[in-house]
């Protein structure tokens, strides 16, 4: 993969990561007895895969 692919890649996710912190807090913000709008434990498993992807991604742009 090319470096600005990577770059741009990398971009996205650390969006994308802005995106579901923001949407977490959101939710998880809630009067007694209201339901969320979205499941928090949702948002954090798909915010985790987005984790493991950018690591991933850094991790194979790293020179060995």
């Amino acid at each position: 993969m090319k470096l600005a692919e990577v770059l741009i890649k990398g971009s996205d996710l650390q969006k994308r990561l802005a995106q579901l912190q923001a949407r977490i807090v959101e939710n998880a913000r809630i009067q007694e007895g209201d339901v969320p709008a979205e499941d928090p434990l949702v948002l954090i498993g798909e915010y985790r895969d987005s984790v493991d992807q950018l690591v991933g991604l850094t991790r194979s742009a790293t020179p060995k």
